[in-house]
């Protein structure tokens, strides 16, 4: 139920950067950053929902990776963390159609920080003891 919770933020905090940074195929930094002097309440919303998001989805992209290595090790799998990382996939295939470069700046973040937050010696401890 938690990790439903946190697909749903992710989402939603991933639509609210696609809407609120849009990115045209004219698209210039120089623009980003005037719309953040401009709007600087909008930016802190905007960078805080970005923050969010790809946090959220590193949880499912670790999830992922662990349960791959649980594979690897021939352990039982959790079939709900799967099943969750198959919605999570989903959200971003459906998200790239609405903004892709919002969409893989968060999964570059995502996937980098779900590598970092990996814990594989914690896991063969585990099996160990």
């Amino acid at each position: 139920m938690k990790k439903l919770i946190l697909l749903v933020i992710a989402a939603v905090c991933h639509s609210l950067v696609i809407r609120w940074v849009p990115i045209n195929v004219s698209f210039r930094v120089t623009d980003l950053f005037l719309q953040m002097l401009m709007s600087p309440l909008k930016y802190i919303v905007v960078m805080f929902a970005f923050s969010l998001s790809f946090l959220c989805y590193s949880v499912f992209i670790r999830t992922a990776i662990e349960q791959m290595y649980m594979i690897k090790k021939q352990r039982p799998l959790s079939w709900s963390n799967v099943g969750l990382s198959l919605c999570m996939s989903a959200s971003f295939f459906i998200l790239f159609t609405f903004g892709f470069w919002q969409t893989l700046l968060i999964l570059c973040f995502s996937f980098i920080y779900g590598i970092i937050s990996i814990d594989l010696r914690k896991q063969a401890v585990d099996r160990q003891l």
